[in-house]
């Protein structure tokens, strides 16, 4: 390797074997010629101002300071570290990058990797942002945002033109007079090298300016890298005095995803796809029979319509799916040609893109003359078929046409792993981390797809459910029975039966009285409260045997409340109950009672009574995050986890070895009713839920709580096992073997007689609450579909004759005449058409269900009933939608279109022959 490649000069000549003292100075000599080197090229300050020395002493012995911009603290490196970058091929500015990133010294050890360069769109992604660009109202929203000193996340699926528009806002912003201008950092992360040490890179090489703005386009495709990422700019923020604002884009499932613990925050603006279109056709199709010919085809594809429309403005006629894949394609390909394309759009259905390294493969300049036919696009150093609906148009039309050429390797699920494997450790994890996190562009998976195994097991759990409430829809007067066996309902998909069990408990609680500060029931007491009276037993035993100390919370027994304590359990139980009813069941205005009166109950500390026994605290912090819209916002939330926070056990005597207060945990404070690792478990999960998650206290509890497995995962310990793998689950720790086993013994006694153990009554129902919580998660269907959708998207049929004439039925909709022969059902074109309907109405209610979420009106909130209720009644139906679906499914669903999307739902094509026996 020359001295000019690697960029150590003095560092090469005397080399590694030197001692430590000549190989820091040989390196200082190298870096501050390469500080020199970049103030001479900007002829202006750079935004990160190095100075470099030696310093011989500190505790990792001698090594280079380097003082960075205006962060107080020095990056220090050692020699053997240099020494290895020298040997890895490390370039003097990617080691600055990966120690300036790195929030400790790095290690001899380190494993230098690939820094992709942040560097903005070039000239052909520039055009292609200003021919796509429509200013529909989200620029403004934007901009507005960003003058605030917002960060911003523009959110919107494939298609969309987030990258369009956060490209001319970025370029407005880098074309300020000099006084306003940001510096602009471009991270594109499909390039899985992308993150922290290419912002370092790129500032090191940028002049200063009074304000940066980091622009993240797709976080969708790289989320194991979103929090080293988000962390590093608060850093940049924090220790480099730097003025930076994240200008991001990406799915509104990835913005749910970075929502969870509120780490960091991001102003989420939506880029409507349908607006953008709209404009576009009436910019260039002047005849509104035309442009409602046209719209059908286009979704909700921004790129899709411009192209579109040029094939329109060129033959005077709408373009078909067929005519696209032939624009999109080649027709005098040559073999190495078609190989190359239909590669790209195996890996657009992902949004993957191929390095320029490895284009090669294909033959000497294949894939660059594809690019200069506008066939492929380059996009941050790689080839790409974008956005995904094109490349599904492509690799339809290979399938259709170019069948004689795949072997059986060629299959997209293969080409697919065979890249991922030749793309690294990063791309997989890039890869599968969004196939695990996310189902859709809209939709989180909430957990690993290893569930899927246990959602079997946990039907028979829902039928047993079923069978115990048709016998007792009161579950012996049991109010935690009767909750949790609602809630296990409800989370399996088996709603009817939840407002059989939820009628008698609003008979019986009365939370209406504003002047109440606890709640009130009519009649007796429901059978939990001697429970209640059990406790308190417990309680002076484990008081007794404090001895003279007393018990560690300083309350003793004797002034325990049963009365008070039972109503505030129920209060949570409540919160619960109705923050988890079905749709149809949601009661907005009982919701604001529970709200209004637990704000009320509460101790002036945030606790909730009695303080001895925090679980109670915890489970109405529960409720309440299950029943409040904006929990983040709730300071009843907020003050009880600071007060839970505040409660945490310290250990006193550490074993031999371990350094003092290592872990914590929350007592339980009712003896051996309910064990401390319930107890812990079920305030982490309170804690997590409500975004405390990073919290040290939490951290070390749930060191603490791993460390109890052999307690907790006891026989006859089940309700422990279950609170600890709901903790894990909410922790994004694994859980799975726990799930398996608690799913495996919470079976085995469904149908046994009842031992004694604490809880007995509300045991079974309890488990089937905590194990619906955690499996609902698993989206096994979406999953499943996913693979079909994506790995296996099937033959298109090429064009089909007209249609049959359609008459129109005032009361169905568009019905085909009868035709006595052909197949029966939708045919393949027909089904596309009506999948791609699916999709935009999908899309139209997840927008119009998010628009009135944060809104407390009544109004807004019966309207958000309503529009929940609708995508209840779509999902029924989109789980039908086959090639040979009823009649009476196809016409209820196009009436739900026209309900829903008004004049943008598009005509659908009906069969010519039903296969059912209701076909009109």
């Amino acid at each position: 390797m020359t001295s000019d490649a690697s960029g150590w000069d003095e560092l090469e000549r005397v080399g590694a074997d030197s001692d430590p003292s000549a190989i820091l100075e040989a390196a200082r000599t190298d870096l501050k010629a390469l500080a020199d080197r970049v103030e001479e090229r900007l002829s202006a300050d750079p935004a990160l101002r190095l100075l470099v020395s030696i310093d011989y002493g500190g505790p990792i012995g001698p090594h280079l300071l380097v003082r960075v911009g205006d962060r107080p603290e020095p990056v220090m490196i050692t020699d053997r570290v240099l020494v290895r970058a020298l040997e890895r091929g490390v370039r003097p500015l990617e080691l600055l990058a990966y120690a300036i990133a790195a929030p400790l010294p790095l290690d001899p050890g380190w494993r230098p990797r690939r820094i992709g360069h942040a560097t903005p769109p070039n000239e052909e992604q520039a055009r292609n942002h200003q021919r796509i660009f429509r200013n529909t109202g989200a620029y403004e929203q934007v901009d507005r945002a960003l003058t605030r000193g917002r960060d911003v996340l523009v959110v919107g699926p494939h298609g969309s033109g987030r990258s369009a528009l956060i490209g001319t806002i970025a370029r407005r912003l880098g074309n300020l007079p000099y006084q306003q201008r940001r510096g602009i950092i471009w991270l594109n992360l499909t390039d899985p090298a992308d993150g922290p040490e290419s912002i370092v890179m790129a500032l090191l090489e940028a002049e200063r300016h009074e304000g940066y703005v980091v622009v993240v386009e797709g976080l969708q495709a790289n989320l194991p890298v979103l929090d080293a990422l988000f962390q590093f700019i608060t850093r940049l923020r924090a220790e480099f005095g730097l003025r930076v604002q994240v200008l991001a884009s990406g799915w509104r499932s990835v913005a749910d995803l970075l929502g969870r613990d509120g780490s960091f925050a991001l102003t989420q603006i939506r880029v409507d796809a349908r607006a953008t279109i709209d404009v576009m056709l009436r910019e260039s199709i002047p005849s509104a029979v035309e442009r409602a010919k046209i719209r059908p085809l286009l979704v909700d594809d921004v790129h899709l319509a411009a192209r579109a429309i040029d094939i329109y403005k060129r033959t005077g006629k709408v373009p078909t799916e067929v005519q696209l894949g032939v624009e999109f394609t080649k027709p005098d390909a040559s073999g190495e040609e078609r190989h190359a394309l239909y590669f790209l759009a195996c890996l657009g259905y992902f949004g993957l893109a191929l390095p320029e390294k490895e284009a090669a493969r294909f033959g000497d300049g294949v894939v660059e003359r594809l690019h200069k036919d506008d066939l492929v696009h380059r996009t941050d150093g790689a080839y790409a078929i974008a956005p995904r609906r094109r490349a599904k148009i492509v690799l339809r039309h290979a399938l259709n046409n170019w069948s004689g050429d795949l072997r059986d390797e060629d299959a997209p699920e293969s080409i697919v792993w065979q890249h991922l494997q030749e793309g690294g450790e990063r791309l997989i994890r890039a890869t599968l981390s969004q196939i695990e996190l996310v189902v859709s562009p809209e939709e989180l998976r909430p957990e690993s797809l290893s569930l899927l195994a246990a959602w079997e097991r946990s039907e028979q759990l829902g039928d047993w459910l079923e069978r115990r409430t048709r016998d007792d829809p009161r579950w012996g007067n049991n109010l935690g029975s009767a909750v949790f066996a609602a809630i296990a309902l409800t989370r399996l998909n088996r709603e009817s039966q939840w407002l059989s069990i939820a009628e008698p408990i609003r008979g019986h609680w009365r939370y209406d009285d504003p002047e109440k500060r606890v709640l009130d029931y009519v009649g007796e007491h429901t059978t939990d409260f001697a429970d209640f009276d059990e406790i308190a037993v417990r309680m002076r035993i484990e008081d007794e045997l404090s001895g003279r100390a007393g018990h560690p919370t300083g309350i003793p027994w004797d002034k325990f409340d049963r009365e008070h304590a039972y109503r505030n359990w129920a209060l949570g139980l409540l919160l619960c109950l109705e923050g988890t009813a079905p749709s149809e069941s949601r009661d907005e205005q009982r919701i604001e009672q529970l709200l209004k009166l637990a704000e009320r109950a509460a101790e002036p500390d945030g606790s909730f009574y009695p303080a001895r026994v925090p679980w109670v605290t915890a489970r109405i912090v529960i409720g309440l995050l299950h029943a409040e819209l904006s929990p983040q916002d709730n300071p009843t939330i907020m003050k009880a986890c600071k007060w839970l926070l505040s409660l945490v056990t310290k250990k006193e005597r550490p074993a031999e070895g371990e350094p003092p207060e290592t872990s914590s945990w929350w007592r339980g404070g009712t003896g051996s009713w309910n064990r401390d690792e319930a107890t812990t478990a079920m305030c982490l999960t309170a804690l997590i839920l409500a975004g405390f998650g990073e919290r040290e206290q939490v951290a070390t509890a749930l060191t603490w709580l791993r460390g109890r497995e052999p307690q907790w995962c006891k026989t006859d310990h089940e309700i422990d096992l279950a609170q600890v793998v709901e903790t894990l689950a909410a922790a994004d720790e694994p859980f799975d073997s726990y799930l398996r086993e608690l799913l495996d013994r919470t079976l085995q006694e469904l149908d046994s007689e009842p031992a004694e153990r604490p809880e007995e009554q509300l045991r079974t129902a309890f488990l089937a609450a905590q194990l619906s919580e955690i499996v609902r998660q698993t989206v096994h269907n979406e999953f499943l579909r996913l693979l079909r959708d994506v790995m296996k998207p099937g033959v298109a049929t090429p064009e089909t004759p007209a249609a049959e004439p359609v008459v129109e039925s005032p009361s169905t909709g568009p019905v085909a005449e009868p035709v006595a022969e052909g197949p029966c059902g939708l045919l393949p074109a027909q089904l596309e058409s009506w999948q791609e309907a699916c999709l935009m109405l999908s899309q139209k209610l997840t927008e119009q269900i998010s628009g009135r979420q944060s809104v407390d009106a009544p109004t807004v909130q019966r309207g958000l009933k309503e529009k929940l209720a609708q995508r209840d009644r779509y999902f029924r139906l989109r789980e039908r939608l086959t090639a040979r679906a009823p009649a009476t499914v196809l016409v209820e669903l196009n009436q739900l279109g026209l309900l829903v999307c008004g004049q943008t739902w598009p005509p659908l094509p009906f069969p010519d022959r039903y296969c059912d026996d209701d076909a009109p």
